[in-house]
Protein backbone atom coordinates (compact mmCIF):
# COMPACT_ATOMS: atom_id res chain seq x y z
CA UNK A 1 0.00 0.00 0.00
CA UNK A 2 1.40 3.23 -1.02
CA UNK A 3 -0.25 5.99 1.12
CA UNK A 4 1.06 9.85 0.80
CA UNK A 5 0.68 12.29 4.09
CA UNK A 6 1.58 15.51 3.43
CA UNK A 7 1.63 18.10 6.91
CA UNK A 8 2.23 22.04 6.58
CA UNK A 9 3.42 23.93 9.71
CA UNK A 10 2.85 27.45 9.85
CA UNK A 11 4.05 30.26 11.87
CA UNK A 12 2.24 33.45 12.28
CA UNK A 13 0.11 32.22 9.04
CA UNK A 14 3.57 31.36 7.07
CA UNK A 15 3.83 28.23 5.80
CA UNK A 16 7.77 27.56 6.94
CA UNK A 17 7.67 24.21 5.96
CA UNK A 18 6.24 20.78 4.16
CA UNK A 19 6.45 17.41 5.20
CA UNK A 20 5.65 14.37 2.89
CA UNK A 21 5.62 10.92 4.95
CA UNK A 22 5.57 8.59 1.40
CA UNK A 23 5.04 4.48 1.74
CA UNK A 24 4.76 4.39 5.27
CA UNK A 25 5.66 0.94 5.10
CA UNK A 26 9.58 2.15 4.87
CA UNK A 27 9.36 5.68 6.48
CA UNK A 28 11.13 7.88 3.82
CA UNK A 29 10.50 11.31 4.68
CA UNK A 30 10.75 14.36 2.18
CA UNK A 31 11.36 17.52 3.95
CA UNK A 32 11.48 21.32 2.96
CA UNK A 33 11.69 24.73 4.94
CA UNK A 34 11.25 27.83 4.20
CA UNK A 35 12.24 31.06 5.88
CA UNK A 36 11.26 34.56 4.82
CA UNK A 37 9.95 38.14 5.98
CA UNK A 38 6.04 38.28 5.68
CA UNK A 39 5.62 40.35 2.73
CA UNK A 40 4.44 43.72 2.78
CA UNK A 41 1.47 43.30 0.57
CA UNK A 42 -0.11 41.12 2.87
CA UNK A 43 -0.03 43.56 5.48
CA UNK A 44 -4.01 44.01 4.66
CA UNK A 45 -5.21 47.48 6.18
CA UNK A 46 -8.71 47.04 6.51
CA UNK A 47 -11.98 49.84 7.04
CA UNK A 48 -15.70 49.00 6.95
CA UNK A 49 -18.74 48.13 8.36
CA UNK A 50 -18.12 44.46 9.15
CA UNK A 51 -22.35 44.22 10.23
CA UNK A 52 -22.88 44.78 6.17
CA UNK A 53 -20.10 42.51 5.13
CA UNK A 54 -21.10 40.11 7.12
CA UNK A 55 -24.93 40.46 6.10
CA UNK A 56 -23.88 41.10 2.60
CA UNK A 57 -21.89 37.59 2.30
CA UNK A 58 -23.59 34.59 1.03
CA UNK A 59 -20.77 32.51 0.08
CA UNK A 60 -19.68 29.59 2.85
CA UNK A 61 -16.31 31.53 3.43
CA UNK A 62 -14.62 34.43 2.06
CA UNK A 63 -11.41 36.03 3.67
CA UNK A 64 -11.85 40.23 4.11
CA UNK A 65 -8.32 40.60 5.62
CA UNK A 66 -4.92 38.73 6.47
CA UNK A 67 -2.12 40.15 8.26
CA UNK A 68 1.06 38.94 10.39
CA UNK A 69 -0.81 37.98 13.53
CA UNK A 70 -4.95 38.06 12.35
CA UNK A 71 -7.00 37.50 10.06
CA UNK A 72 -11.03 38.56 9.39
CA UNK A 73 -13.64 36.30 7.68
CA UNK A 74 -17.17 36.06 6.82
CA UNK A 75 -19.45 33.59 6.43
CA UNK A 76 -22.57 32.11 5.51
CA UNK A 77 -24.06 28.71 6.90
CA UNK A 78 -27.08 27.59 4.84
CA UNK A 79 -29.74 25.64 6.93
CA UNK A 80 -28.44 22.73 9.11
CA UNK A 81 -25.02 23.23 8.04
CA UNK A 82 -21.79 23.46 10.47
CA UNK A 83 -18.61 24.99 10.14
CA UNK A 84 -17.37 21.00 10.49
CA UNK A 85 -15.67 19.60 14.30
CA UNK A 86 -11.69 21.03 14.21
CA UNK A 87 -8.85 22.06 16.08
CA UNK A 88 -6.75 24.75 15.72
CA UNK A 89 -3.70 24.09 17.56
CA UNK A 90 -2.32 27.14 17.86
CA UNK A 91 -4.89 29.79 16.23
CA UNK A 92 -7.21 31.58 18.77
CA UNK A 93 -10.30 32.25 17.04
CA UNK A 94 -13.10 34.65 17.78
CA UNK A 95 -16.81 34.28 16.31
CA UNK A 96 -19.61 36.95 16.52
CA UNK A 97 -23.26 35.30 14.83
CA UNK A 98 -24.64 38.36 13.54
CA UNK A 99 -27.70 36.51 11.94
CA UNK A 100 -29.11 33.39 12.96
CA UNK A 101 -29.88 30.67 15.62
CA UNK A 102 -27.57 27.42 16.25
CA UNK A 103 -25.23 25.95 18.28
CA UNK A 104 -21.82 26.28 19.51
CA UNK A 105 -19.92 22.95 20.55
CA UNK A 106 -16.64 24.00 22.00
CA UNK A 107 -14.69 20.53 23.72
CA UNK A 108 -18.74 18.60 23.37
CA UNK A 109 -20.25 21.34 25.33
CA UNK A 110 -23.12 22.73 23.37
CA UNK A 111 -24.25 26.21 24.01
CA UNK A 112 -27.05 28.29 22.17
CA UNK A 113 -26.60 30.91 19.99
CA UNK A 114 -28.41 33.63 18.23
CA UNK A 115 -27.92 37.06 16.87
CA UNK A 116 -25.25 39.10 18.57
CA UNK A 117 -23.46 36.01 20.40
CA UNK A 118 -20.03 35.80 20.83
CA UNK A 119 -18.11 32.34 20.70
CA UNK A 120 -14.22 32.61 21.99
CA UNK A 121 -12.09 29.38 21.13
CA UNK A 122 -8.75 29.04 22.65
CA UNK A 123 -6.28 27.44 20.69
CA UNK A 124 -6.62 23.52 21.41
CA UNK A 125 -10.32 23.58 21.69
CA UNK A 126 -12.18 21.22 19.72
CA UNK A 127 -15.38 23.04 18.55
CA UNK A 128 -18.05 23.54 15.92
CA UNK A 129 -20.75 25.96 15.35
CA UNK A 130 -24.20 24.65 13.51
CA UNK A 131 -26.89 26.53 11.77
CA UNK A 132 -30.22 24.70 13.86
CA UNK A 133 -32.32 26.83 11.55
CA UNK A 134 -34.57 24.75 8.91
CA UNK A 135 -35.09 27.82 6.98
CA UNK A 136 -32.89 31.14 7.68
CA UNK A 137 -29.18 31.26 6.27
CA UNK A 138 -26.64 31.73 9.44
CA UNK A 139 -24.39 35.10 9.35
CA UNK A 140 -21.29 35.33 11.30
CA UNK A 141 -17.59 36.67 11.25
CA UNK A 142 -14.55 35.31 12.59
CA UNK A 143 -10.83 36.79 13.70
CA UNK A 144 -8.13 34.17 13.79
CA UNK A 145 -5.18 34.76 15.58
CA UNK A 146 -2.70 33.95 14.31
CA UNK A 147 -4.33 33.80 10.00
CA UNK A 148 -5.64 30.21 9.33
CA UNK A 149 -6.48 30.63 6.04
CA UNK A 150 -4.84 32.00 2.18
CA UNK A 151 -5.12 35.60 2.24
CA UNK A 152 -8.21 36.51 -0.39
CA UNK A 153 -9.88 33.29 -0.20
CA UNK A 154 -13.56 32.65 -0.94
CA UNK A 155 -15.00 29.41 -0.90
CA UNK A 156 -19.01 29.18 -2.45
CA UNK A 157 -19.48 25.83 -0.30
CA UNK A 158 -18.68 24.15 2.60
CA UNK A 159 -17.70 21.28 0.14
CA UNK A 160 -15.12 23.71 -1.95
CA UNK A 161 -13.91 24.93 1.72
CA UNK A 162 -13.09 20.72 2.68
CA UNK A 163 -11.16 20.08 -0.95
CA UNK A 164 -9.35 22.78 -0.27
CA UNK A 165 -8.65 21.43 2.88
CA UNK A 166 -7.93 17.91 2.33
CA UNK A 167 -5.44 18.54 -1.11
Amino acid sequence: MNLEKRIYIYYFGLCLSSITFRNLNNLSVSFKVYVYKFPEEYMAKFVANIMNETMSNENFRKVLATNKFSQLVVMALQPGENIGMEVHTDVDQFIRIEQGTGQAILDGEVSNISDDFAVVIPAGTEHDIINTSDTKLMKLYTIYSPAEHPDGVVFRTKAEAEAAHHA
